[in-house]
């Protein structure tokens, strides 16, 4: 992690940066006669945008008050590196335009006799993609799409309080991406293309307004690649997104950290500019080199882990503080477990209030091997504010989330913390398939830095059904298990705290409650029992 924290912790370097580009500034005053001032003065505006940038400040959009230079030194991108297994397509001397791509390489262009065809990236193969139905619909009461976790409450840009596959034919794919050669009737910057040395990078994602889906698809890529050193923060990263869409909040959360460039999406990258108008950005649209990607493969599991803890560390110092009711006041002899709350339609914690109070004041028993002597519960809604539910779940040792996206922020926990997924009635039974996919794979795959724990609730009477399955929305019996509301009696949370403070953050105690017993992943039948499920 050396070479993130170099990344990462630049606010010496943008001091004397900025106290340089002030002395500057001060100067240029001084010499700058004053009627060609504000041009005289106009790099110096770009100078300290810069500045800002590097030092890892996240830009709103593409179209940020201050507009930021390009900066493509060390911009290089390895497509053929393992974790991206053929999934991109490179393109030289190629220029986008409103969403289209427009090749100048001479390989393909009709003019040349022996051109081949320009090689397609097959986009409209992506499943799951959002258009109109799986965005809030105009007049309706139920909520958008999900996001970082599971509440609208939160600011930052459109949260969202349960999934928009709820609504109908919400599952739709990409439109083709439109390619060709460029043309003798071009216009303006097509006419003659000025081609940037930036390596630009675009993509298109599965579930690309899923918070754990794009985590798994594309950042954990991302941070691979950087962390192999494959890519260089001086790459243009760009995000294709359906209709021209803009991009939701938590990609530029996700992408900053490893480039200095502007994260935005590949209709403003294309957007062409009015004559006479200034660009909404300093990159052009036109480069020597593109990469090309689309994800429509399984997730990237292997890289989620460093994806979300290189997050942590490149945002760290500008993380609020918790709201009171996530703030832990116990030493570190204190088990601190957080317990998640969605507010929306579906997979709500009914009784969240009575586990907090009831944790925090019933006598813990922990085992005598644990390295926890006491236990203290604090809660939170996972929103859409990326930089809250860092801040809320860094602190704690244990957290406890009904199945979903918002289980995600797991992995920016400490090593060794857990995570208690509790998956809705008959969820975890009759579609094992689909909730066994993620988490406990996700762990395997980042061999079980944090450590996954698991409850299916197998009592009806512990489940309420959704509003979205009692209006019989979308009839979907899969998607009506998953989305049921739940009721955790405190007695299988105490035994399941119990079992996480007597593992501790260590690796072979984890791997003694998974083998040949499976005490991490539980059924709750009725009557309240415990009970392993089979291999």
């Amino acid at each position: 992690m050396a070479k993130l924290a170099l990344n990462s912790n630049k606010e010496w370097a943008v001091s004397w940066q900025t106290q340089w580009v002030l002395g500057v500034f001060v100067l240029a005053l001084v010499l700058c006669p004053s009627a060609t001032r504000l041009t005289c003065l106009l790099p110096l505006r770009v100078l300290l945008t810069v500045g800002h940038v590097a030092a890892g400040q996240q830009p709103g959009s593409a179209a940020a008050a201050a507009t930021p230079a390009a900066a493509c030194d060390n911009s290089f991108f390895d497509p053929t590196h393992e974790a991206l297994a053929g999934l991109c397509k490179t393109y030289s001397q190629v220029c986008f335009d409103q969403g289209h791509v427009v090749s100048y390489d001479p390989a393909y262009s009709p003019a040349n006799t022996s051109s081949e065809p320009l090689p397609k990236l097959e986009i409209e193969v992506i499943d799951g993609q959002p258009e109109g139905t799986l965005l809030q619909p105009l007049g309706s009461q139920q909520a958008a799409p999900s996001g970082l976790g599971s509440s609208s409450s939160r600011g930052g840009g459109g949260g969202a309080d349960d999934n928009g596959d709820k609504f109908r034919n919400a599952q739709n794919k990409y439109a083709p991406l439109s390619m060709r050669a460029a043309g003798v009737l071009e216009e303006g910057d097509l006419l003659r293309p000025t081609f940037s040395n930036c390596t630009a990078v675009v993509m298109w994602t599965q579930w690309v307004h899923n918070f754990g889906e794009s985590l798994s698809h594309v950042t954990a890529r991302m941070w691979q690649l950087w962390a192999d050193g494959r890519m260089g923060n001086g790459t243009l990263l760009a995000l294709g997104t359906p209709a021209g869409e803009r991009t939701r909040s938590f990609w530029p959360f996700f992408l900053q950290p490893y480039t200095v460039n502007a994260v935005m999406s590949f209709a403003e990258l294309s957007a062409r500019t009015a004559a006479g108008a200034e660009p909404s950005h300093p990159y052009g649209r036109c480069f020597r080199t593109a990469h090309l990607c689309a994800f429509s493969d399984a997730g990237y599991f292997q890289g989620m882990y460093g994806a979300m803890q290189a997050a942590y560390h490149f945002y760290e110092r500008r993380l609020p503080k918790p709201e009171p009711a996530a703030t832990f006041d116990a030493g570190d002899d204190t088990l601190k477990v957080l317990i998640e709350h969605r507010n929306g339609t579906i997979r709500r914690l009914l009784n969240w209030e009575e586990l907090v109070a009831e944790c925090n004041s019933v006598r813990w028993e922990l085992p005598g091997t644990s390295p926890w002597k006491k236990v203290q519960c604090r809660s939170t809604t996972l929103g859409a504010d990326p930089m809250h539910n860092l801040a809320a779940v860094r602190p704690a040792d244990m957290v406890v989330i009904v199945h979903g996206s918002g289980c995600s922020n797991w992995l920016a926990m400490r090593e060794g913390s857990a995570l208690l997924e509790i998956r809705p009635y008959k969820f975890g039974s009759e579609q094992r398939g689909w909730s066994d996919w993620f988490y406990p794979n996700i762990a395997a795959a980042i061999e079980y830095k944090v450590h996954w724990y698991a409850i299916n609730i197998e009592d009806e009477a512990l489940s309420t059904p959704s509003e979205r399955e009692a209006e019989h929305v979308n009839e979907d019996h899969a998607r009506y298990l998953r989305d049921r509301h739940t009721t955790l009696p405190f007695a299988a949370l105490r035994t399941m705290v119990a079992r996480v403070a007597g593992v501790g953050r260590s690796k072979a105690e984890y791997d003694k409650v998974t083998q040949p017993v499976r005490k991490h992943y539980v059924e709750l039948a009725p009557g309240g029992k415990l009970q392993p499920i089979p291999v």
